[in-house]
């Protein structure tokens, strides 16, 4: 019984947050989102798209589903713990999932703050 609750948990969850209806994403003027589109990396101006617009999405894509990962993990860690009666092998095991998720977001972080900074010492030598 306890198992089965917790699968549907876990699946009600994992369907809750594929759910679109909770996407509330940049809402803001028109010129708000032009600033944001020039600031990643893409033209207003024409449509042409160059190598380095395609790997922004490719890098900005992934670290978005890896933030996504860490997120699920985090939640899943906290509901371990949660669900641990006290146990203290499944509070170490919970504890040790979220540190380990949390050092995973720095990682993430820093892989960011890595390819932001190439990117932007590249836009600046080429001029791009």
């Amino acid at each position: 019984m306890y198992n089965a609750m917790k699968k549907i948990f876990l699946i009600a969850l994992f369907l809750i947050m594929l759910s679109p209806s909770f996407v509330h994403a940049a809402t803001g003027t028109l010129t708000n989102g032009l600033k944001l589109v020039n600031n990643a990396g893409y033209s207003t101006t024409t449509n042409e798209s160059s190598i380095r617009t395609y790997v922004g999405s490719i890098i900005n894509a992934v670290l978005g589903l890896l933030g996504t990962v860490f997120l699920v993990l985090l939640v899943y860690g906290g509901y371990l713990w949660m669900t641990a009666g006290g146990n203290e092998e499944d509070v170490g095991k919970a504890k040790k999932l979220i540190a380990q998720a949390i050092l995973g977001l720095a990682v993430i972080m820093g892989a960011y703050a890595i390819s932001y900074f190439v990117t932007s010492k590249l836009e600046t030598a080429t001029g791009l």
